[in-house]
């Protein structure tokens, strides 16, 4: 059953994108545009958060220094604000997913294209446990998760 629910929450992965059609093609420079969420709002995101809800991340940096950011299009721009992921305040599952308790950081900035890249991810929510809030696990696009130390590993289940 876990698995199962598991994978419905990643199946809703794509469902967050909203169709873009009828606009013109923005050029070479907009490298985030097809896995940016369309929020009309920062309420939405920070709703998202507070209710047990999947949410589309980036993740900037290089491999031992990185944020996690939520990204927007507003104004024909792309804007972002960091995640603080509370390391301290994990729960593991027996099936080795970790969450955490995060919390959007109030400050926004725009997304500059020379800013390095390091994945996509997925805020998968907690389901199972109502201790301590809304938590959730972090998972990148090569299945790759936070562990309690707040490092990068594979699943070992």
């Amino acid at each position: 059953m876990n698995a199962y629910n598991r994978q419905t929450i990643l199946n809703s992965f794509t469902s967050g994108f909203k169709s873009r059609s009828g606009l013109p093609d923005p050029g070479p420079n907009t490298r985030l545009d097809p896995n940016i969420k369309r929020d009309s709002l920062w309420a939405d995101v920070q709703y998202t958060l507070s209710t047990p809800q999947p949410l589309v991340v980036v993740v900037i940096g290089v491999e031992r220094v990185w944020s996690c950011y939520v990204v927007m299009q507003m104004f024909e721009e792309s804007w972002k604000r960091r995640i603080d992921i509370d390391v301290g305040a994990c729960h593991s599952d027996s099936d080795g997913f970790v969450y955490h308790t995060l919390a959007l950081v109030p400050e926004e900035s725009p997304l500059h294209d020379e800013e390095p890249l390091m994945s996509y991810g997925l805020l998968l929510p907690n389901l199972w446990s109502d201790e301590g809030g809304t938590q959730f696990a972090i998972i990148d696009k090569e299945w790759r998760f936070i562990d309690q130390s707040g490092c990068w590993t594979h699943c070992s289940k």
